[in-house]
């Protein structure tokens, strides 16, 4: 196939196609052999929305464009599966875009941000209160900051045990 424009066609609205033939057969060949005869026509303007496509027998044609998966504002869409369009539904209020843990497709994460407790920070949290926790798992390194800290106090804790709820070791105390 070879595609040719001219200012005349282009006002016309029309775009001029070719076919490169063997004398009276309409075979398709690779475009640019040498001595080969073109067999010109136009393809008529497509209509709003509609793609040149190339068909499986090597024609061209209009065809519509995709139908799109988006039903929601804010939906997002992404090559899924063999490139197929696929929606991803907005997500929520404070969410972040990511990739899914099998890194094959984006999804939607919550994040921590202060005040949203614990913080997680690679294998660590944080959290904040006025005194270390004595609940819950955590892990040696955790930090818990002092919401209540004063002049010669602790600005918080560190927990140093890998078992239960921990155990926490003051920071050295703030200058008083």
């Amino acid at each position: 196939m070879g595609l040719r424009f001219n200012r005349q066609d282009a006002q016309l609205g029309a775009i001029p196609v070719g076919v490169y033939v063997t004398d009276t057969t309409t075979t398709p060949e690779p475009v640019g052999l040498p001595n080969r005869a073109v067999d010109w026509g136009l393809l008529p303007s497509g209509t709003t929305g509609q793609v040149l496509t190339v068909n499986a027998d090597g024609s061209i044609a209009w065809s519509s464009s995709s139908t799109n998966p988006m039903t929601t504002a804010g939906d997002t869409v992404y090559g899924g599966a063999s490139g197929a369009e696929t929606r991803l539904p907005i997500g929520t209020a404070g969410q972040v875009l990511t990739v899914n843990t099998g890194a094959t497709a984006p999804s939607w994460t919550t994040v921590a941000v202060p005040g949203t407790l614990p913080v997680t920070l690679g294998s660590n949290h944080m959290t904040w209160a006025a005194a270390p926790p004595t609940t819950g798992t955590w892990a040696v390194g955790d930090v818990c900051w002092n919401t209540a800290a004063t002049a010669g106090g602790s600005p918080g804790w560190v927990n140093t045990s890998a078992s239960g709820s921990g155990t926490w070791k003051a920071m050295a105390n703030l200058a008083s």
